[in-house]
């Protein structure tokens, strides 16, 4: 029997994500319209979130914060029961593959905080092992912790860097695209997806003249208007896993 076709396996691996964590569900619930797709922590939490970007102009970074500081963001915030303090630490000019600002691993030494998360926002660099050891380490005065990630791809299916991604969904003929919010850990692009959004690449951009560019403009409009509800979704996900106690999703746990 011949293999199944490029596009089969990756709608497979879309339609397996759990849809409760699709972005569109969290702003459903933010209108009203659903119940919350996960129950919210039962006490305030208090997260240092630690924005990275690689880019000269970070754009989802830029959506994020206008729409954490809109009406909208801050209703949400306080219905998922999260108080944030937003930092932003940008990489672009560093010629350094791997290297991260050291104020990241002090950041969790930083007092009022519950939780610290970093969220690599276009980032595009594997972060290496003995950084993940020094974020996720236990020890007196440090505060718990996790990494997560925005992917150019909703399932994890297609991975690399976002031409990569948008190569093999040109050449799988448009299955899908999208992005998701994942957990780093120390293989690549295979952490826990926290979030996600996916939609139809339109007529126009498949048939462009330039279809990488067509399908890269696409992309980056959705991933602007979706980023932010899935960067508050895995917020929440992650300050409920943390009251929880469970260690599957938060480092440095007593």
């Amino acid at each position: 029997m011949d293999s199944p076709a490029p596009h089969v396996s990756a709608r497979a691996a879309l339609d397996r994500l759990d849809p409760l964590k699709n972005a569109a569900v969290l702003r459903d619930f933010c209108a009203g319209r659903t119940p919350p797709p996960f129950e919210p922590a039962d006490h305030v939490t208090a997260v240092r979130a630690l924005c990275v970007t690689g880019s000269e102009h970070p754009s989802n970074h830029r959506a994020l914060m206008e729409f954490v500081s809109s009406d909208t963001g801050r209703g949400l915030l306080e219905r998922l029961r999260l108080q944030v303090q937003w930092e932003h630490f940008s990489t672009f000019g560093d010629n350094s593959p791997t290297r991260l600002p050291p104020a990241m691993e002090q950041a969790r030494g930083a007092g009022g905080a519950d939780l610290t998360v970093m969220i690599l926002l276009g980032y595009m660099r594997i972060i290496p092992g003995e950084f993940l050891d020094q974020m996720h380490r236990k020890a007196p005065g440090l505060t718990p912790c996790q990494i997560m990630n925005l992917h150019p791809d909703s399932s994890l299916y297609y991975k690399g860097t976002k031409k990569q991604v948008l190569k093999r969904v040109i050449a799988d003929g448009y299955p899908y695209a999208g992005s998701c919010i994942h957990i780093v850990n120390a293989a690549v692009d295979t952490g826990e997806i926290l979030s996600w959004f996916a939609g139809d690449p339109p007529p126009e951009t498949r048939a462009a003249a330039d279809p990488l560019a067509a399908l890269d403009a696409w992309h980056k409009a959705q991933e602007n208007l979706w980023s932010p509800w899935m960067v508050v979704s895995a917020l929440g996900r992650l300050a409920r896993a943390y009251r929880e106690g469970d260690r599957r999703f938060i480092a440095g746990l007593e």
